[in-house]
């Protein structure tokens, strides 16, 4: 069928016998040195956000067309990057990292063309480090002169094929279109029928003689000073950056490498605390299922069977699912600890400290778990502090037993690790205000409906005062038994009952106490006042932003059938809101309609981004579309209401494809405190009642102009330099009855909120 498509397509089109014009560049250098009076040179460029990096490439050319099919099928790179950017102990990452030098290291292919490919090493830089760029580059050079000369082990070799071939076995399934888009790549790099499917995960042997190892080894030797490109980015370079580069005005300048530098880089001095990776103790071995799987037939139906309570007590409450659906040799863990409510303003940054200062070390000390596909993630929010473990089930449960165990004796950041955290977070807080204007105007309605939440003028002047010492007390709450928290848990995928228990003692070796539910820190959601518009207005604050943007919102009433009224209205208005805004009125190039939930209160969102109409017109414009589109509802035939309804409901009722995705759907029941297993199946249900008149009944109460109970909130940022039209938006709001909030999170504070209506977790079964 496919061969039939393809000549009924492309037959016209004449066979001339032209060559490939890529070839006639086969050999030629895209990228060659930068040199100034024969000196390399370093760019220095100024990016827009605060990032610091250097990066060293090598472009790698192909001399002929057998040299690119040897590169794309043994992919000689993956070995390369694997020793140059491992960040274990005695690597080049874990060395510069001691010296206080760099956060981060990145190796691998930044582009793969017909040609050539470049190769690259990327550093994130400390303040530090932008002082010691060649240096940095030394040690680079020091530590690939030392793979030369002892080699790659063999082990190396293995580990690395191993862990394609596990990927490729049990690779999660992905969209069709992805699939058939990344073969058509394949195809025209030279992959045949055999190794389609394949061709992106295996790592094949070169043949006819030739070696892996030999294939590897000449690509080191093209890894010399005189090959590279020398490339760094950080704001301070800006003063003496008088150069502008012509597509899209980046600021940059050269500084020469002096020929005392390069002959460092080129003779560099030995590095003996510099190690090649060891053997990898997390490399899977058992994939066996340890499940039986369900009878096809019977899929759907284990997909519906919610997670076992396994454990309810006053410390933690613990979910647990085997696999009968996926039959992958995987799992996942999670786990989220709910801080006490009364700490919630002290811990803000002390805890986000802690967690980049625990991730630093934890890092270097599990990179060997991360190549093997154990991954963990680790992430503060106000509530509290969320686990996540994926992985293959071979090690999975010894490697979460591990990282607790490294939580819970973690004793807090060292100085040059509380120095680097601080950096990090600086330049996070930096950033923020290099945002989009639509990002800054969701965070400011944030600041308006949802309690407690951090505003950027909070924590940057909580990171000026806090201190070691706040750091260290806040990590010593994970191991000591005075400290109270909440846990809940998830145990998802390919384990056994062992298995469970395992882990449920890894929890408890936790020593901390119970918190009371009431105590717990939970984000609760303002009760707007009803009838009366509330109205943001703010500048935003990068000086350099010429657009505006508009963030209209409209919120129920707690109601579940609320939340799919609300999804269905919102696929209704999007495509008309996009066309009407964006095409036919050209008012903003970000034009967007959303529905989301808080709890039981449904909220739509319209969000326009432009740099042609200021908030104030833009949300007439919204207005005005909002008055047409409920007559355009009102004469919606039954037919196009039906297939909305039918899209809908498939999109509800959408089968779960991987096992993370359906973890993802039992966690967020459990994280919310809602449990409600069957959710999918009463909503879809809902979605067949509703009828024009009910979306109707909901858009006039809630959305709708004039309405006692429409619950509005208007965020509305424009660029510097337009205060008049701030003040008449203003004016205009406050004249219309609306409310105009001067301090988000004052008037915040001072709303009601709407209760937490949680449930039992068996009170859906």
């Amino acid at each position: 069928t496919l061969q039939a498509w393809a000549a009924e397509t492309f037959s016209d089109i004449a066979n001339r016998g032209a060559e490939n014009p890529s070839l006639a560049w086969r050999g030629m250098n895209p990228f060659p040195p930068l040199t100034r009076n024969g000196d390399l040179q370093l760019i220095k460029a100024v990016p827009v956000t605060e990032k610091r990096s250097l990066t060293v490439s090598w472009p790698i050319l192909f001399e002929s067309e057998e040299a690119r099919i040897l590169w794309v099928e043994s992919k000689p790179y993956i070995y390369v990057a694997y020793v140059l950017g491992h960040e274990g102990p005695g690597s080049v990452y874990s060395i510069l990292k001691r010296r206080g030098m760099i956060d981060g290291v990145l190796a691998g292919i930044s582009r793969d063309d017909d040609n050539f490919a470049m190769l690259r090493v990327s550093f994130g830089l400390t303040t530090e480090g932008l002082g010691h760029l060649d240096e940095i580059v030394e040690t680079l050079y020091a530590a690939i002169q030392s793979i030369r000369q002892k080699g790659i082990p063999d082990y190396i070799f293995e580990e690395c094929r191993d862990m394609r071939e596990v990927r490729w076995r049990f690779q999660s399934k992905e969209p069709s279109l992805d699939i058939a888009l990344a073969m058509v790549e394949l195809i025209q790099r030279g992959y045949g029928p055999d190794s389609l499917a394949s061709g992106r995960f295996l790592l094949a042997d070169p043949g006819e003689g030739r070696s892996i190892r030999a294939v590897v080894d000449a690509l080191i030797a093209q890894l010399t000073p005189q090959r590279s490109q020398y490339t760094a980015l950080s704001p301070t370079f800006a003063p003496e950056a008088r150069s502008k580069e012509r597509w899209y005005g980046t600021q940059y300048s050269l500084a020469s490498v002096t020929q005392d530098m390069l002959q460092r880089w080129l003779r560099p001095r030995e590095l003996p605390e510099y190690k090649l990776p060891t053997r990898n103790p997390f490399i899977p071995k058992d994939f066996s299922l340890k499940n039986r799987m369900a009878p096809a037939e019977d899929l759907l139906e284990a997909l519906a069977v919610p997670p076992v309570l396994v454990q309810d007590g006053p410390r933690v409450r613990a979910f647990f699912k085997p696999d009968r659906v996926f039959g992958r040799p995987k799992a996942t863990v999670r786990l989220f600890l709910w801080l006490p409510s009364a700490t919630v303003n002290d811990d803000a940054v002390p805890s986000r400290l802690w967690l980049l200062s625990l991730t630093d070390r934890l890092t270097e000390q599990f990179y060997d778990a991360s190549f093997a596909g154990l991954i963990f993630d680790i992430a503060n929010t106000v509530e509290g502090l969320a686990l996540e473990f994926v992985g293959y089930s071979d090690k999975l449960v010894s490697f979460v037993e591990a990282v607790l165990q490294r939580i819970r004796d973690f004793k807090g950041p060292t100085e040059s690790e509380f120095g680097r955290a601080m950096d990090v977070v600086r330049r996070e807080q930096s950033s923020f205000d290099k945002q989009q204007p639509f990002t800054y105007a969701a965070y400011m309605a944030r600041l308006t409906f949802l309690a407690p939440e951090y505003s950027i003028d909070f924590l940057r002047a909580q990171a000026k005062q806090v201190t070691v010492e706040q750091v260290v007390n806040f990590g010593n709450k994970f191991g000591s038994s005075r400290q109270q928290f909440y846990a809940q848990a998830l145990l998802h995928g390919n384990f056994d009952k062992g298995d469970l228990a395992q882990v449920q003692r890894a929890f408890d070796s936790m020593p901390f106490g119970p918190l009371p539910r009431e105590q717990l820190t939970r984000v609760r959601l303002a009760q707007l006042p009803a009838g009366r518009d509330s109205v943001v207005v703010a500048e935003g604050p990068n000086a350099d932003q010429v657009n505006h943007a508009l963030w209209v919102n409209f919120f129920s009433e707690p109601d579940p059938k609320a939340n799919v009224l609300c999804e269905l209205l919102c696929s209704l208005i999007q495509d008309p809101f996009f066309t009407d805004i964006r095409t036919d009125k050209q008012l903003g190039y970000i034009v967007l309609s959303q529905a989301d939930r808080f709890g039981l209160v449904a909220r739509l969102g319209l969000l326009v981004q432009s740099s042609v109409k200021t908030p104030d017109l833009l949300l007439e414009a919204v207005d005005d579309f909002l008055g047409r589109f409920r007559s355009m509802l009102v004469s919606m035939p039954r037919e196009q209401l039906s297939s909305y309804k039918i899209a809908l409901v498939e999109r509800i009722v959408k089968t779960d494809e991987r096992l993370d995705e359906e973890s993802n759907r039992w966690w967020q029941e459990i994280a919310l405190f809602q449990y409600s297993w069957r959710r999918r199946d009463e909503e879809a249900r809902f979605v067949t009642s509703i009828d024009k008149d009910a979306l109707l009944a909901y858009f006039d109460r809630f959305i709708g102009q004039g309405s006692g109970e429409r619950r509005r909130l208007v965020a509305a940022v424009f660029a510097q330099g337009n205060s008049a039209a701030m003040a008449r938006m203003n004016s205009q709001s406050e004249a219309r009855g609306a409310i105009v909030v001067s301090d988000p999170q004052n008037y915040c504070s001072e709303l009601p909120k709407w209760p937490l209506v949680d449930r039992s977790p068996n009170d859906s079964l």
